[in-house]
């Protein structure tokens, strides 16, 4: 009984309302239609179907085969938020909420002339998610449909960045997906052709892929990547006449789990953590052009360990002066294991006393190191940016040529590390370098740093 009366309602509510129908008011094709769509907005399915809905004003259905969107107005105003999200994703005025800024936007682009949120939330909860259009998820950031995540201004500054990354730093793996990304955009009429490069990446590769042997892991950073995602074991070996330092290892194969790949300076690197012998859990990076594969491992791992090594890699490159991390593991986890008021018997204390005319230059790199290890001097201009108080804190040397104070804590490995050394060397005869290894028990080498005297800058080593 109560089933028919629904049913009588209903078919009232259509006839007294003097509704337009259109040939999607059965239910059937109706629920069809809303499937193709699921399938489009989430990439699975073809794209080859044709929607051709026409107003109908004297169409005979079957009420049993009609929905809630029969009516012609209720189908209009799905499609049009439909539309509108797919164009319009994640808008959201965090004092209007998500459905209230939705609402608020189309009535401004001219969709609606009435406040329709109620309308509009019922088909969210009824249709969109439902149907799989929608992510299931609460959204209280903003709506948007499938994957379409991205307005079209801002599909083109993403494509902006990825061709930078990709033909400035000689990217394989970035260069296919700028391709693939590249012609989607020009399937979509969106041209790129007449996009002016406001940004642009001036760091480039040093590399010369065209040079360097075929067995270099340099050509194939695909099988790097696929490597790194499941956790599987590699081995390597330096490539014959490759650049070796001195306190690396000999020229043989070594197995390690591959972490990451980073873009630094000049060239792309692995960074790795050793899996056995003498250097076993070492963390560090090698760049890709010197490496070659060894034997397959069939070794793997779970990600959850692949993601503490991360961890652990990207704190030391954090702490570090460069991806330089030193060569000794145990000194690497007591380092990582230690509280931070107690790393300061495995660090050094690097200062440094600079020109007026140097220092001018070197006080706008407040980020070349970690900023709670770095102080200096106030700022010849006098002006201290906010929040930088501390940073700007150490008192003037009091040397007439070499009058202001640079200071920064630093691994111990740092004074072995190349790309610090060349940074203090930059600086020539404005520069006198003071170095303090207190509580650290293996005394580091200092060779490297003694070329600076044959440049006659001053070196201390603060006892």
């Amino acid at each position: 009984m109560m089933s028919y009366r629904r049913i009588v309602n209903k078919k009232n509510r259509l006839v007294n309302s003097k509704s337009r129908f259109h040939s999607l008011s059965d239910n059937k094709l109706f629920n069809d239609f809303l499937s193709r769509c699921q399938m489009i907005v989430t990439g699975v399915g073809k794209y080859d179907f044709f929607v051709n809905c026409q107003v109908l004003e004297n169409l005979e259905v079957d009420i049993q085969d009609m929905h809630s969107y029969s009516d012609l107005e209720a189908f209009e105003r799905l499609l049009k938020t439909i539309l509108f999200i797919t164009h319009h994703p994640c808008l959201f005025d965090p004092e209007k909420g998500s459905l209230k800024t939705l609402v608020d936007a189309m009535i401004q682009a001219g969709e609606f002339h009435y406040d329709c949120s109620a309308s509009i939330r019922k088909d969210i909860e009824k249709v969109l998610k439902p149907y799989g259009l929608m992510p299931s998820h609460p959204m209280k950031k903003g709506y948007y449909l499938g994957t379409a995540i991205l307005s079209r201004s801002e599909l083109l500054q993403v494509f902006q960045l990825l061709q930078a990354q990709a033909t400035s730093l000689t990217d394989p793996a970035s260069l296919s997906v700028y391709e693939t990304f590249k012609q989607r955009l020009e399937y979509s009429k969106i041209t790129t052709s007449d996009i002016y490069p406001v940004r642009a990446i001036a760091n480039r590769t040093i590399i010369d892929h065209s040079l360097l042997p075929s067995s270099s892991i340099a050509h194939t950073p695909q099988l790097i990547e696929e490597a790194i995602l499941a956790g599987q074991l590699l081995e390597f070996r330096h490539l014959q006449g490759a650049a070796r330092y001195p306190n690396q290892a000999e020229l043989v194969f070594f197995k390690a789990w591959p972490l990451q790949l980073v873009f630094h300076n000049i060239a792309w690197y692995l960074g790795y953590e050793l899996a056995e012998g003498a250097f076993q859990g070492l963390l560090c990076f090698e760049r890709l052009d010197r490496l070659f594969l060894g034997q397959k491992q069939t070794q793997t791992r779970d990600m959850k360990i692949q993601q503490i090594s991360l961890a652990k890699l990207q704190k030391l490159y954090q702490a570090s002066s460069s991806i330089y991390l030193g060569r000794d593991a145990q000194l690497q986890r007591q380092y990582l294991s230690a509280k931070s008021g107690q790393r300061r018997h495995l660090e050094i204390t690097l200062e440094l006393w600079f020109s007026d005319y140097i220092f001018q230059f070197v006080s706008e790199g407040t980020n070349r190191f970690p900023q709670n290890k770095m102080q200096m001097s106030p700022k010849l201009n006098g002006i201290i940016p906010n929040k930088k108080e501390r940073m700007f804190s150490l008192p003037k040397t009091g040397d007439p040529c070499f009058p202001n104070r640079f200071r920064v804590q630093l691994p111990c490995w740092s004074v072995d590390d190349i790309d610090l050394q060349r940074w203090i060397l930059t600086y020539g005869n404005d520069v006198t370098v003071y170095l303090s290894i207190r509580g650290y028990k293996k005394p580091p080498s200092f060779s490297r740093l003694r070329i600076i005297d044959s440049r006659q800058v001053g070196f201390n080593c603060i006892p």
